[in-house]
């Protein structure tokens, strides 16, 4: 192999979906990207860049737990947090996945290795209409950990801010669950950060906040927590 060809980005696939305008998979340094809208939506779990990203975090956080047996994680991308969990060891910890785009999910098999997760049930819907009625799409909660990182490029629906969609989440959490919540906020926002914890802490307890640094305008939160027992 050319060692210099290796280096050089080499754009996989470029195209569009009724959810997303602009969707690439770039391979650089034998690893994939996805890049949403212009936005790094995912890595493979072979990255050697993962590990110090909010995949990693999130993913060290969940292996702290190791009572964690099934898994629910909205908003799926191309599957880097579930590669991550997989290459830590976490064979047995059974995840069911949601991702609301078709393209999204046939990139993520094709380049991102996830259809060798025989452990992993992928759900295609909407994060907030799967939750609001878990029967319809075979969902089988409680579960001991649900992930929230719905995001289309660097927006993050609205209605998945709202106390309706966090009432549903907490009902599929078991009791003592862990919540984790990745939140990109610009750096000059000082009201995201606050208004996500306000509605979380009576239910999350302790509420912690994980801060991981960007290069760019925003940086990534992670909120976490173990569902309190008063919570039904």
């Amino acid at each position: 192999m050319n060692p210099i060809s290796y280096l050089v980005p080499k754009i996989l696939y470029s195209g569009s979906s009724a959810y997303n305008t602009n969707i690439q998979v770039i391979q650089v340094t034998g690893a994939c990207k996805l890049l949403v809208n212009g936005t790094v939506q995912s890595f493979s779990a072979n990255s050697r860049q993962v590990k110090a990203k909010v995949w990693g975090k999130m993913a060290n956080i969940i292996v702290k737990e190791p009572k964690i047996k099934n898994l629910l994680l909205l908003g799926m991308g191309a599957g880097t947090l579930l590669g991550l969990l997989h290459r830590r060891g976490n064979h047995t910890v059974t995840t069911t996945s949601v991702e609301i785009d078709p393209i999204i999910i046939a990139l993520a098999k094709t380049y991102f290795a996830l259809d060798r997760l025989n452990n992993n049930t992928i759900v295609r819907g909407d994060a907030y209409t799967v939750v609001q009625n878990p029967s319809a799409y075979n969902l089988q909660p409680p579960f001991d950990c649900i992930v929230i990182d719905t995001y289309s490029g660097s927006d993050f629906p609205s209605n998945l801010t709202s106390d309706a969609f966090y009432t549903n989440v907490l009902a599929l959490l078991s009791m003592g669950g862990l919540l984790v919540i990745n939140r990109i906020i610009s750096k000059d926002d000082k009201k995201t950060l606050a208004s996500t914890t306000n509605q979380l802490e009576n239910h999350i307890q302790p509420l912690r906040v994980l801060k991981v640094k960007c290069p760019v305008i925003s940086d990534n939160y992670i909120l976490y927590g173990l569902k309190a027992k008063s919570i039904k």
